[in-house]
């Protein structure tokens, strides 16, 4: 998972947020470690909108699923979003990864547009991918942990010890 966050982090920090900037590459990568994170979880349908949702201000959650598929959907099988249908009018999405943080509705020329922050999303994403990585590491520790108790308990002979403990 390093890999998401290291990607990511060197866009961001490459980029000049202009013309060209990597906006939509930043949100797929994001999107794309939504889905992992999921999975690592113990999402076997990978429901990377359940964890995207976790990264949302409380009023933007009920339309995560929403938000997610036309981001993460559409970035993904088109290399654009898709646009949201609201009362029958279509809004596009705008990313942007260093103007302001955050989610908000604005006019634009071509109708009411959704600006999505990406910075903020990807910083969080980034940190939650480090945390997971540290209880990957103290998992992957505690068999050897129990190992050297258990040499030490037989040594010992206090193996009754080692069973309270244990248990």
């Amino acid at each position: 998972m390093r890999f998401f966050a290291t990607d990511i982090q060197w866009l961001i920090d490459k980029q000049s947020g202009g013309p060209g900037a990597p906006n939509y590459t930043v949100a797929l990568l994001v999107g794309c470690g939504f889905e992992v994170l999921a999975a690592c979880q113990g999402g076997a349908n990978r429901h990377g909108e359940t964890v995207f949702a976790e990264f949302l201000p409380d009023e933007w959650r009920l339309l995560a699923g929403m938000l997610y598929s036309a981001l993460r959907d559409g970035l993904a099988h088109g290399f654009d979003t898709k646009h949201l249908l609201v009362d029958g009018e279509e809004h596009q999405i705008h990313l942007h990864v260093k103007g302001p943080p955050g989610i908000r509705f604005a006019r634009t020329d071509r109708g009411i547009g959704l600006f999505i922050g990406t910075r903020s999303i990807a910083d969080a994403l980034c940190e939650k991918i480090t945390d997971y990585e540290v209880l990957l590491a103290a998992a992957r520790q505690r068999p050897a942990m129990l190992k050297g108790a258990c040499e030490q308990s037989r040594e010992s002979g206090d193996e009754g010890g080692l069973k309270a403990a244990a248990g």
